[in-house]
């Protein structure tokens, strides 16, 4: 990571109250991630404006990065089985009502975002970085747009994240060492919230 002196600037929403200290380039670390070594699951509720449904999302690495995602409600019906690789989005199944493009593109990108499938994760990023205490926050420009990590040195985890945009823009949230996870897209009214079962 290369930081050079800080300059005035706007700040970013999530870094509110913190300081800027400099801005560099760097590349992303696998502290703005969760880590998926081996399968996991989650329990997973789904809220869509005055809609609702919940299941149990399962999380498996794949070869060379990749990583497959499968959500099923309790009673065992399929809801999508997907693979992201680091090109594209592979749709094994999916119920009819979500296979739409613009439905199947939020959840590629948030599951890129959270898990870090990404193709340039290894590429040096133009970022702007602030600190309060033992919080460091980067606003990191990558080849996807603008995304702000909010992270714990002392816990060594990520609290939070941010992207922009009226409608690719979300909100990530982590509790409990990353294992409570809630994304909210709050145009779209749209809201995702994990929890890691042990």
């Amino acid at each position: 990571m290369v930081i050079s002196a800080a300059a005035s600037g706007c700040t970013p929403k999530l870094f509110k109250g913190m300081d800027r200290v400099g801005s560099g380039k760097m590349t992303l670390s696998d502290k703005m991630f969760v880590k998926v070594d081996s399968q996991s699951v989650y329990n997973m509720q789904i809220d869509f404006r005055e809609n609702s449904f919940a299941g149990l999302l399962v999380v498996s690495p794949g070869e060379n990065g990749s990583l497959r995602t499968v959500f099923t409600t309790y009673f065992g019906m399929s809801v999508f089985d997907f693979e992201i690789t680091h090109s594209e989005l592979v749709v094994n199944s999916c119920m009819e009502q979500m296979n739409r493009k613009a439905v199947l593109s939020i959840f590629e990108r948030d599951f890129r975002r959270l898990f870090g499938v990404y193709p340039y994760s290894k590429d040096l990023c133009k970022m702007k970085a602030y600190q309060k205490g033992s919080r460091d926050g980067y606003k990191v420009k990558t080849a996807e747009g603008k995304v702000c990590y909010l992270i714990d040195n002392e816990k060594g985890e990520l609290c939070a994240a941010s992207t922009a945009g009226c409608i690719k823009g979300a909100d990530f949230k982590f509790e409990n060492g990353m294992k409570g996870i809630e994304i909210l897209h709050k145009k779209l009214g749209l809201k995702l919230k994990l929890d890691f079962m042990e």
